[in-house]
């Protein structure tokens, strides 16, 4: 069952790309997204995340995501770097797209004003903390460290970046992804060119997408903005905000979704990032009250009450304008945190934080999946005579359905030998994840020995599978 089980005049690329100058991993348009199986994307969660995460979920079926509004150029290259050679699947890369404030000293005075008390507490210097933004808006700079790599998927929040540069991200064959909280903002996204909108419910945990209106009021919950943003626009739309579990994912599918978006599920998988306290707080009963807050960056973002947010009021409005918030937070959060704190620390999460558990990520990944509807749009059909089959052609098969099992997409691998002739059958979402298997390094060096010392001839079939009947099996005794 080693042979190239691809057609050699089948080729699956975005417009007026040159794949032979390409990273390993190919970007993928939208209409072989949409084909390459069930749209899980792991939310892009800034400070509790970096590609370990993303890849974990990427390998394990889902599309990971890369939060990269926080990364200094060099960090954001290296995880790049990893993301891109790290998986043959869809991966995102998200990024924020709002207007820098103009510097207000006197709000910012006001905002230390506010902040003083709790400083001396703790017995540190107010005057001693620098102003500073903290997160930068999506640029043509960015833009330059990110183009060698032609993300597979690239999604903003906070709208879009300008013309010119999303005209720039579409050029590279990217997805392009953007976050809607209302049904006008939808409309918005899809008249500015998105691939798809995300609606965010208010349930969601960290920052809200809004960028229309700062009108509190307008921000409904996932299951009642889904459909009406499905029923306005003619873009697929992924569901997020609430979901945690197969039947989350089921019910958003029941109304409309093309996918679902979970964030708060994997704060406390193997692979995330999040702080101990952090991870106590989402696994304590203190995960249940959750509450939109302006004090940690300036823009309203869902997170676990906790000190500051009682006494401040979680909407106080002396917090100033995003993200400059956040740097007179800092020491406040950095001196709580050595005491073992959460007081003065962003605890990030949705409202529905029971998925949230110590597990590995491919783990709570593949328990998501569930939710969805297993479907196999292709079969590889593989014949072959044997000539001589050995041990190191047994491991080596082993090891080849393993891949395309855990790394590729592949839905089902089963195999049948009878005397010298053997069949195959491997069943996959879509032809893109059958390429990039024939293409690892690995078969290819299978399929060289499966000509030289294995097989006397083989044939190999790629076909569609159009239906699908299923009987189950009877209930045991």
């Amino acid at each position: 069952m080693i042979a190239d089980p691809h057609p050699s005049g089948l080729t699956l690329k975005a417009a007026g790309r040159d794949n032979a100058a390409m990273p390993s991993t190919a970007p993928t348009p939208l209409h072989t997204l949409l084909t390459h199986g069930p749209l899980l994307l792991q939310a892009p969660m800034a400070g509790s995340q970096g590609s370990a995460l993303a890849l974990a979920v990427c390998q394990a079926g889902g599309i990971g995501a890369l939060p990269a509004a926080m990364l200094a150029p060099e960090a954001l290259t290296q995880e790049l770097t990893r993301l891109s050679q790290g998986t043959n699947r869809p991966w995102n890369v998200n990024f924020f797209c709002h207007t820098p404030p103009e510097p207000d000293a006197a709000r910012e005075a006001r905002w230390r004003e506010t902040l003083a008390p709790f400083y001396a507490e703790a017995g540190l210097d107010i005057d001693a903390v620098p102003a500073g933004a903290g997160r930068v808006p999506f640029s043509h700079t960015v833009a330059d460290l990110v183009e060698p790599f032609r993300p597979p998927i690239v999604s903003f929040h906070f709208g879009l970046p300008a013309p010119d540069l999303l005209a720039r991200v579409k050029g590279w064959g990217s997805v392009v992804l953007s976050s809607a909280t209302t049904v006008e903002e939808a409309l918005w996204l899809e008249a500015h060119g998105v691939d798809a909108v995300i609606a965010q419910g208010i349930e969601a945990g960290g920052h809200r997408g809004m960028f229309r209106t700062d009108d509190l009021t307008t921000q409904v919950g996932t299951f009642a903005l889904l459909p009406q943003i499905v029923a306005a626009v003619n873009v697929p739309v992924i569901a997020a905000g609430g979901i945690a579990d197969a039947a989350g994912v089921r019910a958003a599918l029941a109304l409309g979704a093309a996918g679902v978006q979970v964030g708060t599920a994997y704060l406390c998988s193997d692979e995330a990032l999040t702080s101990p306290i952090h991870r106590a707080a989402l696994q304590s009963e203190a995960a249940r009250h959750t509450q939109l807050t302006t004090l940690f960056s300036g823009r309203p973002a869902r997170g676990i009450v906790n000190r500051l947010m009682r006494e401040l009021g979680p909407l106080n409005p002396a917090a100033p304008a995003f993200p400059t918030a956040t740097a007179a937070i800092a020491p406040l959060r950095a001196h709580g945190e050595k005491q073992g704190s959460g007081d003065f620390s962003p605890l990030w999460s949705g409202q529905n934080a029971r998925g949230c558990r110590s597990a590995p990520a491919a783990d709570i990944t593949r328990e998501l999946l569930q939710g969805f509807p297993a479907v196999a749009r292709h079969v590889v059909i593989f014949r072959a005579t044997a000539r001589a089959l050995d041990a190191e052609y047994s491991a080596t098969a082993a090891q080849l359905r393993e891949l395309a099992l855990t790394r590729f997409g592949c839905l089902d691998f089963v195999a049948v030998t009878e005397g010298d002739q053997e069949v195959a059958l491997s069943y996959w979402p879509d032809e893109a994840s059958i390429r990039a298997w024939k293409q690892h390094a690995d078969h290819l060096m299978a399929q060289q020995l499966g000509r030289e010392r294995w097989y006397a001839g083989y044939s190999v079939e790629v076909a569609a599978i159009t239906r699908h009947y299923h009987r189950p099996a009877p209930a045991q005794a």
